[in-house]
């Protein structure tokens, strides 16, 4: 399995944060950083962190999810091994491959549940998968799967989040509450009979709360120096439960 993330060398601190928690949970040798720029590059692989550099400059957010996405696609087929895709900014606090790989072998994709973005899609469904965190088993029909959403036609937008949540959407066949565990909140089938599920916001949450496996905050400042004071006081909320 492959831990996947892309950071840049604006945004190095934060994902060191995210690294030293991943590390505190012996993660870190299975963590794979796609670098965007020489700087972020050269730092990582002198610390010994597995790296593909990928320059890219983030001038335009919703390009770079269609970039990030293509970039997933490729690596998928490159490595041809089971992936997550994490966020820099969404914090490990325990393992939770244990409760991706235990009791969940239905289910071909695990993802973090969103409730804000594409709205259209949140109000037919009243959720949506978050692209922030998202386990994709190796198949080839996963590897399919991810080419019909980079390739769908029916919508034109540049959002990953916005692509992966229509197609699921429009080629739903159900939606079902998902009783193996506590760790799925809902189980999505599609038509072709894949299998989706969708974490509990008790696993993963943008909330602070007590015993989550991941805390993935909205850090709204656009200045690093103030989402990580952002963090700090989240991380003491979490640590008063």
């Amino acid at each position: 399995m492959i831990i996947l993330t892309f950071t840049d060398f604006n945004y190095l601190d934060i994902f060191n944060i995210f690294y030293n928690k991943l590390k505190k949970i012996g993660l870190e040798v299975d963590l794979l950083v796609v670098c965007l720029d020489n700087q972020t590059h050269n730092n990582l692989k002198r610390r010994g962190i597995k790296t593909i550099h990928k320059p890219y400059k983030i001038n335009n957010k919703a390009k770079f999810w269609e970039f990030r996405l293509n970039t997933i696609n490729q690596l998928f087929k490159k490595y041809k091994q089971d992936i997550i895709h994490t966020d820099s900014d969404c914090f490990w606090f325990k393992n939770i491959v244990n409760y991706i790989c235990a009791n969940n072998t239905d289910l071909d994709m695990i993802g973090s549940i969103a409730f804000g973005h594409p709205k259209d899609i949140v109000k037919k469904m009243g959720f949506v998968l978050c692209c922030g965190f998202y386990y994709i088993k190796y198949t080839d029909k996963n590897s399919l799967l991810l080419d019909n959403i980079i390739h769908n036609t029916s919508i034109k937008s540049n959002d990953d989040q916005v692509l992966f949540n229509n197609y699921i959407y429009n080629n739903k066949q159900t939606i079902v509450d998902y009783t193996a565990n506590d760790f799925i909140f809902k189980k999505i089938i599609l038509k072709d009979g894949t299998a989706i599920g969708i974490i509990s916001d008790t696993i993963i949450s943008r909330r602070p709360q007590k015993n989550l496996c991941c805390f993935h905050p909205i850090l709204s400042s656009k200045i690093i120096e103030k989402k990580k004071l952002q963090l700090t006081e989240a991380f003491k909320k979490i640590a008063l439960y």
